[in-house]
């Protein structure tokens, strides 16, 4: 049996102004640009959701994009992750300036390279979508949802409705390790984040639609095979977890349930953050393990659809909730520090993400209106927003009746 944590110790349980439910994964499509806002000092770019359903020339997918992520380190490059089973893989500077050759290489610590001689069939798709440097499909039979890059940039993970998730060696574009799926210890619904974490990044997490946070070791079971059971399962959510990540000891998770769990895997102890109403506090409502199904009605909750750690030390949390609100939170001692929304930003039906930007000193979020919003982090002022949809795609936007900008990734002038 999969290990489980009995009896964890609830070390915090903090309150922070729905109903739970489980946000849509948007049909929409995606579109990457650049754009110099001198209101935000520094290149802003992003790789948002385009408005409209069908084909995008622009990634070369042929279905919505659901997941968007730079490599490790400098950020050179961009994945993508689609609704039609496959993951492109980009130099976003080639894509810019069109024309110019797209034989650069996805670095990896052993120097691979996943370029293509100019003859074949590959080379001609990336002449036709400059920029486009490798695809990676096969084993996905769903949607994908997310992408976690290691470290090194020789390997990602991805997952989506599958209920398994994929490890991909970044130079042979094959995968190496199946996890999950129809083995015994997997997810029983699709699996809507992934991240590495761990020694040498020799673990790998997984949040699912049922409501639960796997363990799984590198590893086990390799040779591309569904081997192997998860390490340990986390199983307090009571609904589905949307976004998950790893630092050192800790698996810092969030949900449709309104909760953030800390989880000190060392330690035993997790702590839990209520994103909602302010709480009763009673003890009444105290569980003695992780567990929060006693307390669920004490709570107005706010279902949480991405978190983002600050870049330079993980001692902040950025929450996105169905709430058309953004939440800042002292990952110490669960303090509310700022709370960032506007009348004007729309957030209450599709999962999208946020992130910082400039060196944490922006925030940034995808809007249900067509917009990336932008606020300063001290003051919490909204301080510019950019529209996404460009004028040749305003006809579908209007057929389609949808503007959402559910994927971003940040990169800024030089990483700066």
């Amino acid at each position: 049996m999969p290990a489980q944590v009995p009896n964890c110790q609830l070390a915090r349980l903090t309150g922070h102004t729905g109903e739970p439910h489980h946000p849509p994964q948007s049909n929409l499509s995606c579109l990457a640009f650049v754009l110099v806002q001198p209101l935000f000092l520094t290149p802003l770019k992003v790789a948002l959701n385009h408005a409209c359903t069908g084909s995008n020339t622009d990634f070369n997918h042929t279905g919505p994009i659901n997941a968007l992520t730079y490599s490790a380190g400098a950020g050179q490059y961009l994945l993508s992750g689609s609704s039609d089973r496959s993951i492109n893989l980009y130099n976003p500077s080639k894509a810019i300036s069109a024309g110019n050759s797209t034989t650069s290489s996805f670095i990896t610590s052993s120097s691979a390279t996943a370029t293509r001689p100019s003859s074949t069939p590959a080379a001609k798709k990336s002449a036709a979508h400059p920029g486009l440097i490798q695809s990676y499909s096969g084993p996905h039979t769903h949607e994908i949802l997310s992408i976690a890059v290691s470290a090194s940039n020789a390997t990602f993970l991805s997952s989506g409705g599958d209920r398994a998730f994929f490890l991909w060696d970044v130079a042979t574009a094959k995968t190496v390790r199946r996890f999950g799926g129809g083995a015994a210890g997997g997810h029983a619904g699709r699996v809507d984040c992934v991240c590495f974490g761990g020694e040498d990044e020799g673990v790998v997490c997984s949040g699912s639609y049922d409501a639960s946070v796997r363990l799984w070791d590198v590893k086990a079971g390799a040779g591309g095979g569904g081997g192997g059971k998860p390490m340990m399962v986390l199983g307090e959510a009571r609904d589905g977890v949307m976004s998950v990540f790893c630092r050192g000891w800790e698996v810092v998770a969030g949900g449709v349930d309104g909760r953030v769990r800390t989880y000190d895997i060392r330690m035993g102890v997790c702590y839990v953050d209520v994103i909602g109403g302010m709480p009763v506090l009673s003890t009444a409502i105290r569980p003695a393990t992780c567990d929060s199904n006693a307390n669920s009605t004490n709570y107005t909750l706010d279902p949480i659809t991405s978190l983002t750690p600050s870049t330079t030390d993980a001692s902040a949390l950025l929450i996105s909730t169905l709430t058309s609100t953004l939440r800042l939170l002292d990952r110490a001692n669960g303090t509310l520090l700022k709370t960032y929304t506007h009348p004007s930003y729309l957030n209450t039906t599709y999962r999208t993400r946020s992130t910082f930007a400039s060196n944490d000193a922006l925030v940034l979020a995808g809007s249900e209106d067509g917009y990336v919003y932008a606020w300063d982090v001290l003051t919490a002022e909204m301080v510019g927003r950019v529209k996404h949809v460009v004028e040749e795609d305003e006809g579908r936007v209007a057929r389609s009746g949808r503007r959402l900008v559910g994927a971003l990734a940040w990169r800024g002038g030089e990483r700066g």
